[in-house]
């Protein structure tokens, strides 16, 4: 262990080198004492590698006092919890835990306000923070699809299931919901992966209060979810998309060594083309 001035000696050090990332910040925390408080200005330089990674251009993160820290448990652990800023106004909120020794990162947490929504700004920041997970050798990103509009988002954009029990009740409710509405021509008693459910019934859309009607004992759960999505019942939306965001929540998966990283950047890539033409 070593005081301040040992550790910014050592940021010097490193940063003239050619360490790994990864290494360095394990480093920096072991000499910081094995527990450090991110949010304490005294550290800002330290880790500032952390909080540049994370951020976009326009986006600044403002770290939320005692929910950011750093320590050695698991091989070195680090969790930011932050306001997201853009342009000097807060628009959400934002929590990761990095998992240096397992090389996951963990995204607990993105919430931004339904303003601040259909601006590319999710897909911004997971690129950026992808780049970042590169550096520091990072081979997968892990989160719960629980948020209602994340159900479907994540497996639209290339997340899987976790775990097999997850699979199975979403194609449960899927099922559940074609009997339900008369679908015909759909086997997603034969789905296994969630981009199969995110894409299911191609172009066919339906309205979520035939949903709600077809299964009258979700009827109020249905209704809070298409306010939660800024949808009216009435409102036509891909059937995939309509059947995972009134669908169970989900632990998913994805691989940035593997083929699901370019599908998510030719998403990404398509996003912004649009959002260009927006602008």
């Amino acid at each position: 262990m070593g005081g301040r001035g040992q550790l910014d000696a050592a940021v010097r050090r490193q940063r003239l080198g050619n360490q790994p990332l990864r290494a360095q910040l394990i480093e920096r925390i072991e000499i910081a004492g094995g527990a450090v408080d991110l949010s304490a200005p005294e550290y800002a330089n330290a880790f500032a590698e952390v909080w540049e990674g994370l951020s976009i251009p326009r986006i600044k993160l403002v770290p939320v006092e005692g929910d950011c820290w750093a320590d050695l448990e698991d091989g070195g652990t680090i969790v930011v919890k932050a306001i997201i800023d853009l342009d000097g106004s807060p628009i959400g909120i934002i929590q990761r835990r990095l998992a240096l020794g397992r090389k996951i990162a963990v995204h607990e947490l993105l919430y931004l306000v339904p303003s601040a929504r259909g601006m590319g700004l999710t897909v911004a920041l997971l690129l950026g923070s992808f780049s970042f997970y590169d550096e520091l050798g990072l081979g997968e990103v892990q989160l719960e699809a629980a948020m209602e509009t994340g159900r479907w988002y994540w497996a639209r954009v290339g997340f899987e299931f976790i775990r097999d029990e997850d699979a199975r009740l979403v194609r449960e409710w899927a099922v559940e919901v074609v009997d339900a509405t008369a679908i015909r021509g759909l086997r997603v008693d034969r789905y296994t992966a969630a981009g199969q459910f995110a894409r299911m019934g191609g172009r066919r859309k339906i309205a979520l209060g035939r949903i709600a009607k077809a299964i009258p004992a979700r009827k109020r759960e249905i209704e809070d979810l298409a306010a939660a999505n800024g949808l009216d019942l009435n409102d036509r939306i891909a059937l995939g998309r309509a059947v995972m965001i009134t669908g169970p929540a989900w632990f998913g998966r994805l691989d940035l060594n593997g083929p699901e990283r370019a599908a998510f950047n030719a998403y990404a890539a398509a996003r912004a083309r649009i959002q260009e033409a927006k602008n």
